[in-house]
């Protein structure tokens, strides 16, 4: 096998064992990731299909494809006429696809196999096996070897290796070959067998994986702020007025942790909602307990509360009434709450409990009252907040409550999630994904341009600046959903560079001329 350093220099044009050039071929190709990352690793696209209408003309414009070599939907394409009359020219590439997540992914519906994209797996192997595709590289969400899916990934593997592939699969992420993002996914790599024997999971092929995505030379060692975060500000999303009224209210708790170090440090997450102490989350475990598997009785419930809960008629309204959203589902629970569910709401109770026992000490419960007021009418997600920072939060004294936050948020990053407001280090962006959740940058309050996240996902930025309308963007600002959805469903360019490396090296293990 070739040394990496070698297998990493990115030849103009690599070739295979017979000479030929290395080709691939771009299945669910979306704004094309995978074509920037085969092609930095020398490979020369040959075909591509995407099911988007729109992206199928604007994808031969920005990559110079023929649109001859541009298809839609996979479902049989194999017997179609116009993959026909180019198929001679296309036989021998490599396959690649980021096929759909959405049945596999935990935002999604988790349906597997039975959802309709679930059987794009299906039409990859049709045109892997009519294109005689010597090898493949397939990249999807963490998940796919989820406890709800893992029988649909062996079967996956056994199909693979019965086409005579040896694979290798494992999970990468961005910010381990230097690019500030946090996004594992699954990467499934094969190399046809020459013997045409049966295939295997192939130790030697995983840890030349392992091994090229680890090493120095594949580190391309980006600094968030520096690299990836412009310096202007103004070309971010500001954040909305209701985003902003949340973060002046836990902008207010923090202040107070600053003030007194001995509340000590915010619980992750801290519930919000649990401000007083309404019921009792421990009788109504032992009540689960005792029922052993049959719904908790209404008169049960009712003495759980200690304030006047029993004037509700029916169960749900003295659920939905008394209880925050995580417990409404004990109108038809039947087993008792994972153990994790009461400690938060126990940490969540004493912690706040301890701040207004202070406040009242010094004379100051109003100021309690006026906050837990005003975080109460607050949607149920901003209740919720995360501080997963091991630092504690900035002093900031401004009166202006824009400049308060902005500086008790410097160097931060801010998501609104539907678990609640997390505070993470502003050294690594989470996730890209294609429901949105961008965070926010502390100290501008504004969420980054488009073009800034696709730095993230490391497409060159000439490329992103000459082709705005592949990502779906129509204006000069840059700030429309749409990019950000395509950003999301998309595969990091450097990562899928450095895996084909290993493919380049396993088809010309000779070295490229």
């Amino acid at each position: 096998m070739p040394s990496i350093q070698k297998s990493l220099e990115p030849p103009s044009l690599a070739k295979d064992m017979s000479g030929a050039a290395l080709r691939f071929f771009d299945a669910c190709a979306g704004i094309g990731c995978f074509h920037h990352g085969m092609a930095k690793a020398g490979f020369t696209c040959v075909g591509a299909a995407e099911l988007d209408e729109r992206l199928q003309k604007e994808y031969p414009k920005a990559f110079k494809l023929e649109s001859s070599r541009m298809f839609g939907d996979l479902h049989g394409i194999t017997e179609k006429e116009e993959w026909k009359s180019v198929r001679e020219e296309m036989k021998g590439c490599v396959l690649t696809a980021g096929f759909p997540c959405q049945p596999f992914s935990k935002s999604g519906t988790q349906l597997g196999k039975e959802h309709a994209e679930g059987t794009v797996f299906g039409s990859l192997i049709e045109v892997m096996d009519d294109l005689e595709c010597p090898a493949f590289i397939l990249e999807n969400v963490e998940n796919l070897t989820g406890e709800r899916h893992g029988e649909t990934f062996e079967e996956m593997k056994q199909i693979l290796r019965g086409l005579n592939y040896d694979i290798a699969y494992d999970k990468y992420s961005p910010d381990q070959v230097g690019i500030p993002q946090h996004r594992q996914r699954w990467f499934i790599i094969g190399v046809k067998r020459a013997d045409g024997s049966y295939g295997s999971e192939n130790e030697a092929l995983l840890e030349a994986m392992n091994q090229v995505v680890f090493s120095k030379e594949s580190k391309n060692e980006l600094d968030f702020n520096s690299d990836i975060l412009p310096r202007d500000s103004r070309t971010g999303t500001a954040i909305s007025d209701t985003e902003k009224h949340a973060l002046i209210l836990w902008d207010q708790y923090l202040s107070w942790l600053v003030e007194n170090p001995d509340l000590g440090k915010t619980p992750s997450p801290l519930w919000g909602m649990e401000l007083e102490d309404k019921y009792d989350i421990d009788a109504i475990q032992s009540s689960l307990h005792s029922r052993s598997g049959k719904k908790i009785r209404m008169r049960t419930i009712k003495a759980t509360f200690s304030n006047g809960a029993g004037k509700y008629r029916k169960l749900e309204d003295t659920i939905t009434k008394n209880l925050p959203p995580y417990l409404w589902d004990l109108v038809t629970r039947k087993e008792p709450y994972p153990d994790w569910k009461p400690r938060y709401i126990k940490n969540s109770r004493a912690h706040m409990m301890k701040i207004k026992a202070w406040l009242i000490v010094e004379s100051r419960e109003s100021e309690w009252n006026a906050w837990s007021s005003k975080l109460m009418a607050q949607d149920a997600t901003f209740q919720k907040f995360e501080w997963h920072v091991r630092e504690p939060p900035a002093e900031s004294k401004s009166l202006d409550d824009t400049t308060r936050v902005k500086k008790r948020f410097k160097g931060r990053l801010i998501q609104f999630r539907p678990s609640g407001v997390r505070v993470s280090k502003g050294i690594r962006h989470p996730a890209l994904v294609a429901i949105g959740q961008v965070p926010v940058v502390g100290h501008w309050l504004k969420r980054p341009n488009w073009k800034t996240l696709a730095k993230l996902q490391s497409i060159p930025d000439d490329f992103v600046k000459n082709n705005k309308r592949l990502f779906g963007d129509s204006s000069e600002s840059g700030n429309s959903g749409e990019p950000i959805k395509r950003l999301g469903n998309a595969v990091n360019v450097h990562l899928v560079s450095v895996i084909a490396s290993v493919v380049r090296a396993e088809l010309s293990p000779a070295g490229d001329d």
